[in-house]
């Protein structure tokens, strides 16, 4: 059972605000409600909202590139420049009509190189909103761990928004999936707009090991004591369980108590001279049921 603890806000202070808010836009069927998600948080933040469309060209290998008729390669480029320019209109009529400040850059890319393209232009925003890769449909752009490699180098907290949407409310109820760590205590900072706009705020540590050095004395208690003195009132909860998984204790402790946004730490391990997502990470972003705030 959770064995839960309450920190009261020690001040109210000034509300921090994202100013600058980057979304990817694609030509897939999520992209409409991640767009809508964008535009409600530049609409709570008053910040300016960019939409990001990649022109990815055709990419292919050489010795295939010979044998494809130079008319046909012009028609499939073609076709990319019109997909983008077809996503980066869309954007453009959305959110005029949603009378947001915005502006929409389409920037040349390759398929190869699309995650580190995205990854750069995020530098220059305070946040990032992706979508989650939808497997039943056919490979994004980038393909399936573009997400995972945007995260891993944007150096930028980004917002994934699930294929179904983020809900009728976006972090009104949040929660914190807490590890000791540097990412996770990188995320709390990153998501402090967020936070403290939020009707409520919970720390969840599972299978927490106390101690100095892990988890504290009271896992948890050091960051909830943390936030308070930003003008957070913060939960504090642990969860210690060996009949699942972390991630479905965290899964199901969101279900439980209608958490409508998860904050954590994008945690990456070393695999053959690359870095990819930790298990954990890796797993809420398949399943994640609300949106996800991530930092690495």
């Amino acid at each position: 059972m959770p064995d839960s603890e309450t920190f009261d806000p020690f001040i109210t202070g000034a509300i921090m605000t994202y100013k600058d808010i980057l979304v990817y836009l694609d030509d897939s069927a999520a992209c409409e409600k991640r767009v809508q998600a964008a535009i409600e948080l530049a609409r709570s933040h008053d910040a300016h909202l960019t939409g990001l469309a990649l022109d990815a060209g055709i990419t292919m290998a050489a010795y295939m590139e010979v044998h494809v008729p130079d008319d046909i390669l012009k028609q499939m480029r073609q076709r990319e420049h019109e997909r983008a320019d077809l996503v980066s209109n869309d954007f453009r009529k959305t959110v005029e009509r949603a009378g947001v400040n915005s502006d929409c850059h389409v920037v040349r890319t390759t398929d190869v190189d699309a995650a580190r393209t995205i990854a750069e232009m995020s530098r220059y925003a305070d946040l990032v909103v992706l979508g989650q890769v939808d497997d039943r449909k056919s490979e994004p752009l980038g393909g399936t761990r573009l997400p995972e490699d945007v995260i891993l180098a944007a150096g930028r907290p980004v917002l994934m928004v699930p294929y179904i949407g983020a809900g009728k409310t976006l972090g009104e109820h949040v929660l914190i999936a807490w590890n000791p760590g540097r990412e996770s205590a990188r995320a709390v900072a990153d998501a402090l707009p967020m936070l403290k706009r939020a009707k409520s705020v919970t720390v969840l540590s599972v299978n927490p090991v106390v101690g100095r050095g892990a988890h504290g004395e009271r896992p948890g208690a050091d960051i909830g004591r943390h936030l308070a003195r930003h003008g957070i009132k913060v939960t504090v909860d642990t969860v210690n369980t060996d009949q699942v998984s972390v991630a479905d204790a965290i899964l199901a402790y969101v279900s439980d108590n209608a958490v409508d946004m998860i904050v954590m730490g994008a945690y990456g391990r070393s695999r053959l001279r690359e870095i990819v997502l930790g298990g954990v990470t890796h797993e809420l972003l398949q399943h994640m049921p609300v949106p996800l705030l991530m930092s690495h």
